[in-house]
């Protein structure tokens, strides 16, 4: 019997909450520079003055958390504007687009060795052991690549699911033992 198709929608609403966090830090990390550029003189700060030479590390920053900002703002939007959902789980295979690194990508479950859950703080993921790993870092950027480096020195897997944003309450345990049926029917 051929199992029926899953998706799992992302919350909008998440993701534009996120959105709207990430844009004022944006914009907040562009009033430091701004503010630490044009004064003259000692800047006071949490009431310590800051010297003339202080002024430039704190513009270099400034300047990282507008990179980092920027880049999380243009992430966000994308997935917050997109209708694409978190995972879809086929008879045959998975696409994921929950976390970035293997974002997009079928995953055959002929190529999977292993499913399980495992926790960093409060977020849970589903970890995907692939029994190919090197076949799909070598389609990734050198950032994907990095990112996926570390990953593995933090114990996770380069394939993860992350539920948190999803639409509805899932139950993570019921995924992981329906993609478990899935890898054992190949």
């Amino acid at each position: 019997m051929a199992q029926q198709d899953k998706i799992i929608e992302k919350s909008k609403t998440a993701y534009f909450i996120l959105l709207v966090l990430s844009l004022f830090m944006l914009a907040t990390s562009i009033f430091v520079v701004w503010y630490v550029l044009a004064s003259e003189g000692v800047i006071i700060s949490y009431n310590l003055a800051v010297e003339q030479n202080g002024r430039y590390l704190i513009a270099f920053i400034g300047l990282i958390a507008i990179l980092w900002f920027s880049l999380t703002t243009f992430s966000l939007a994308k997935m917050t504007f997109s209708n694409r959902p978190l995972v879809i789980i086929k008879h045959d295979h998975l696409i994921n687009y929950s976390v970035g690194i293997i974002a997009g990508k079928e995953i055959p479950f002929v190529n999977i060795k292993k499913v399980y859950t495992k926790s960093y703080g409060i977020n849970l993921y589903i970890c995907i052991q692939l029994k190919n790993e090197e076949d799909y870092l070598r389609q990734l950027s050198l950032i994907g690549r990095w990112m996926a480096r570390m990953n593995k020195k933090m114990g996770f897997e380069v394939c993860l699911i992350h539920l948190k944003n999803a639409a509805e309450k899932v139950d993570r345990n019921e995924i992981v033992n329906d993609l478990k049926q899935r890898i054992q029917a190949y």
